[in-house]
């Protein structure tokens, strides 16, 4: 596990991925990453995952560093933070329109 780098997925959630959505599998999974940062549980995992595959795309070593950086604060904010979740309103893989929830 790296410290930078997509959170690790489900068994199950890889499953449904579509092609595309296989390519965040590339790099070894990280505590955080850019989708915790931009989106932290605000967003559907569709959202998250394109995230991801941006990250991937953009690797760079100043990448890494910047987002370790936003996610002090953005952890210790609570920023994008949603409670009481269900798993129908997180887990939309196979959905065609990603949706990103605003903040209450």
């Amino acid at each position: 596990m790296r410290l930078i780098g997509p959170r690790p997925a489900l068994p199950s959630q890889v499953a449904r991925y579509t092609p595309a959505q296989r390519g965040r599998l590339v790099i070894r999974p990280g505590l955080t990453g850019l989708a915790q940062v931009q989106h932290r549980n605000n967003a559907p995992w569709s959202v998250r995952i394109n995230t991801d595959l941006e990250y991937v795309r953009s690797l760079s070593p100043i990448m890494d560093p910047r987002i370790g950086l936003r996610t002090i604060p953005a952890a210790l904010r609570g920023d994008g933070q949603l409670i009481a979740q269900t798993a129908e309103e997180v887990d939309d893989l196979g959905s065609e329109q990603p949706r990103i929830r605003s903040s209450p």
